[in-house]
């Protein structure tokens, strides 16, 4: 089965201070890949590009078998890239999932049947330094 999504040697630069560098990596439908770093890494960036908020320096992406290299954001959300930012619940009421899927109901343009990607930002506090080694 082909990846939901593909990037391929993705890069951002912001004045000569690379973000990213030669990120490449796939997500399967209907899988789950989580994106790990310390601050600074450049996962927000990552999300940013994916989403179409910032355009990639250099490199591809692929969404369901389509280029969407420089995509904007409101053609990412019709096709059904959903983001959400450190807020995991901007509508109090509901819960993150409910959240989530009130992004994914604005995809007009994705089928329900075909797979839908959520980039989801979230910040766990951990109450002490991860153990080393």
């Amino acid at each position: 089965m082909a990846p939901i999504l593909r990037l391929d040697r993705i890069s951002k630069n912001f004045a000569g201070l690379a973000a990213l560098k030669d990120v490449s990596f796939e997500v399967e439908e209907g899988g789950l890949f989580g994106l790990i770093g310390p601050n600074g890494a450049g996962k927000t960036t990552l999300l940013s590009v994916i989403a179409g908020s910032q355009a990639p320096s250099s490199g591809s992406i692929t969404f369901r078998g389509r280029d969407f290299t420089g995509a904007r954001s409101f053609r990412a959300v019709r096709s059904g890239i959903a983001r959400t930012h450190q807020v995991p619940k901007p509508f109090r009421s509901l819960s993150v999932l409910e959240n989530a899927e009130v992004w994914l109901r604005l995809c007009r343009d994705s089928d329900p049947g075909e797979g839908a990607l959520l980039l989801s930002e979230t910040v766990t506090p951990h109450p002490s330094p991860l153990p080393m080694g």
